[in-house]
């Protein structure tokens, strides 16, 4: 990948580390770039970084950085939300992965999706990405999120009343007990298969050290 990169999202995938978009240094100017590339992780004494060949007539998505990948697959990879250079996406692409080649296509999920954002989580709980948290919304507004979306991949559906969830802010679901509170930056992790587990990020006012979990059984 090039250098000075950064954030940008990478990924574990049937030994290989996958990276992409982000921010770079173009001509003394921030470069936002959509490239993906792997490291080849088969010779542990000798990763070797490769640029992955994308299909051009694909879906590919826009230059970003702040964004998320989520693997569902070792085939498949979603890329969802992120920051532009002049504006913020709640659009989601999945890179399918097939030998050393790739194409990207972009999906167009049913329900309400969740406002523009990055700095968010997205994690793969079965077969159901739930995005938590961020910074961004609709238009000019910008703030820290604490709604929980989940979108159901077999439905291609972003979940709501529809699927018997009670609907909050912005087509957030309703969570029993006590949120993590509104952050981005944070980090989201999978504890046996069920729980979801949030820790530090930031708000608008201070760094963030608590930890919050929630059980993703049945509802959340």
């Amino acid at each position: 990948p090039r250098s000075t990169l950064f954030p940008y999202t990478t990924l574990f995938r049937s030994r290989k580390a996958i990276v992409f978009g982000g921010c770079t240094n173009g001509n003394d100017a921030p470069l936002l770039i959509n490239d993906v590339h792997y490291m080849d992780l088969n010779d542990p004494n000798n990763p070797v970084w490769y640029k992955m060949a994308i299909d051009d007539s694909s879906d590919i998505p826009a230059p970003r950085w702040r964004h998320s990948s989520t693997g569902i697959s070792d085939e498949e990879m979603l890329v969802w939300g992120g920051i532009g250079e002049t504006t913020r996406y709640n659009d989601a692409h999945l890179l399918k992965i097939e030998d050393e080649n790739a194409f990207w296509q972009r999906l167009e999920p049913e329900g309400k999706a969740p406002s523009p954002r990055g700095y968010h989580t997205a994690t793969l709980i079965g077969r159901r990405i739930y995005v938590f948290g961020g910074y961004g919304g609709q238009g000019l507004r910008r703030k820290f999120n604490e709604e929980v979306h989940i979108l159901d991949l077999d439905a291609n559906t972003w979940l709501g009343k529809d699927q018997g969830f009670e609907e909050i802010r912005e087509g957030g679901l309703f969570t029993e007990g006590t949120s993590p509170g509104i952050r981005g930056s944070h980090t989201a992790c999978l504890i046996e298969k069920t729980f979801l587990c949030i820790m530090g990020g930031r708000d608008s006012e201070q760094y963030l050290c608590e930890i919050g979990r929630a059980s993703c059984r049945e509802r959340v």
